[in-house]
């Protein structure tokens, strides 16, 4: 017996695919010369990838297949990535805006 597809499974799938999307886009030189670097890759890059070739799979598993198996390690994925993009996004934002990272000290 298949499990059902539900709109919590289909939010969840969506939201997987952005979060790796989103952290990709801080490295789109639109940013006024503050964006990340892409070169040399890095182990949080690589784990950006993964997440995002496993949420493609996800996607296709829920929206074509209809099978929800599994769903545990897709979400334990996809927080990873969440988690991440979050993290360094907190960082870009603030070199985006012209914080130092350390201010200076009296």
């Amino acid at each position: 017996m298949a499990n059902k597809v539900t709109y919590a499974i289909k939010i969840k799938a969506i939201i997987a695919l952005a979060m790796p999307l989103l952290y990709f886009l801080m490295f789109l030189p639109i940013w006024n010369r503050n964006e990340l670097k892409i070169i040399p890759i890095d182990v949080i890059d690589i784990i950006q990838i993964a997440s995002l070739l496993i949420a493609v799979i996800n996607l296709y598993l829920v929206f074509v297949k209809k099978d929800v198996k599994n769903q545990t390690f897709f979400t334990v994925v996809m927080v990873i990535s969440a988690l991440l993009t979050c993290f360094f996004g907190v960082f870009f934002v603030e070199k985006l805006m012209g914080i130092p990272l350390f201010p200076p000290q009296d």
